[in-house]
């Protein structure tokens, strides 16, 4: 099959799923092409894949001189897209956008149109009936559950893409919740969870030494620093612990600079020892910091399902997180890691000083949420589940 993703940009560092996406597209022997908006300083930290084709898009009018080498290099396509728009209610500069919109669509002509992210599917919803591709989207998290509560429109625009999109892929159950919320047809929803690599993502084969004063316990969070990721109460919780005499550090991957709120509430809460910024890293950089790591701690307010506490759980790491969205699909509180309530430094806290105090808790924990990921979170099983999904779209006979 021809496959192509629809990205925001490719590859990110804050985006692995992706890339997982395509690479296990490529390795069952798919064409697979990438469509993205603006280019990624994050190409470095990812191997490149063999067979994948890259194209970036400039926005209408944006960028001129990008925009201008683009509309004169594909003007034949362009004229092409015009005349198949001329059925269109809208004016014609209306047309010219559309027509621009979907040149690159008419130029690299695919089986499956795959959204990554549902706001491009709205971004794109006009040209949709323009496209003879069978279209899929995937629902993650915060473009569904929080963007319409505060912008009432887009739960309009996503309920006005049930006749357009022909599946719709939510990565746990609760997000299939979501979408039934917003009209989307029950039998046009398929869960298909996040995934990752258990032979790249696997504990280290020598022990991490026993913690002492020398030692402190490790606590690692892997995530974009934004408001969705729950840093504040993560910060509250870092001072509970060490408020009660326990030797901690607290480190976080994902950027190299702090906001201004968290670098605050480090100075203010007096963690400017216990809590430190790692910077991004590539899988290799992740790697190796899980493996200096005690518990992971996720204290997100929203989340689809994290493919950073998957890849932990994959390392036999106790996973500490909220309730957030479908965590409690990867997560049974007590048996592989610990659910707390969202927005409670308290409960977090307490969890943390448990598994501090339990070290042969820790590593049972550790041990069940490996066999967890083995059997629901691999690779090869979303692989999978994703040409099964798309091979139902065209029915043999």
């Amino acid at each position: 099959m021809r496959i192509t993703l629809v990205v925001n940009a490719f590859p990110k560092a804050s985006e692995t799923f992706i890339y997982a996406h395509a690479r296990g597209l490529l390795e069952h022997g798919h064409r697979v092409h990438i469509l993205a908006h603006s280019r990624s300083t994050d190409g470095p930290l990812f191997a490149s894949l063999e067979g994948l084709s890259v194209e970036q898009i400039p926005a209408f009018g944006h960028e001129k001189g990008r925009f201008l080498s683009y509309f004169l290099r594909h003007l034949g396509t362009f004229g092409r897209a015009f005349w198949q728009t001329q059925n269109h209610s809208g004016g014609i500069v209306q047309r010219l956008k559309l027509a621009f919109a979907l040149t690159p669509f008419l130029r690299n002509p695919c089986d499956i149109l795959h959204f990554e992210f549902s706001g491009l599917a709205v971004q794109y919803a006009d040209i949709l009936p323009f496209i003879s591709a069978k279209k899929v989207l995937s629902c993650r998290g915060s473009a569904e559950k929080i963007r319409p509560l505060v912008d009432p429109e887009r739960g309009v625009q996503l309920n006005a893409l049930g006749p357009k999109i022909d599946l719709f892929h939510c990565v746990t159950a609760d997000m299939g919740r979501t979408m039934l919320g917003f009209g989307i047809p029950s039998e046009k929803i398929r869960v298909n969870y996040p995934s990752i690599d258990p032979q790249k993502f696997k504990p280290k084969a020598i022990p991490k030494p026993e913690n002492s004063e020398s030692r402190p316990i490790q606590i690692l969070s892997v995530g974009r620093m934004h408001w969705v990721k729950g840093y504040p109460e993560a910060l509250l919780a870092i001072q509970n612990v060490a408020k009660v005499g326990f030797s901690v550090q607290y480190s976080i991957i994902g950027q190299s600079e702090w906001p201004e709120q968290l670098a605050f509430m480090v100075q203010a809460l007096g963690l400017q020892h216990q809590v430190q910024l790692l910077g991004p890293k590539d899988s290799a950089g992740i790697v190796a910091a899980l493996e200096q790591t005690d518990i992971f701690l996720l204290p997100s307010h929203s989340e689809g399902l994290s493919n950073a506490a998957l890849e932990a759980m994959a390392m036999e790491l106790p996973v500490v997180s909220t309730h957030a969205g479908g965590m409690s699909e990867a997560i049974e509180s007590g048996e592989n890691g610990f659910l707390v309530d969202l927005f409670s430094p308290t409960q977090m806290s307490e969890r943390l000083i448990f598994l501090i105090q339990n070290p042969e808790e820790r590593r049972r924990l550790g041990q069940n949420a490996r066999k967890t990921v083995l059997e629901k979170f691999t690779l090869a099983r979303q692989s999978q589940v994703f040409l099964e999904m798309y091979e139902t779209l065209f029915p043999k006979g």
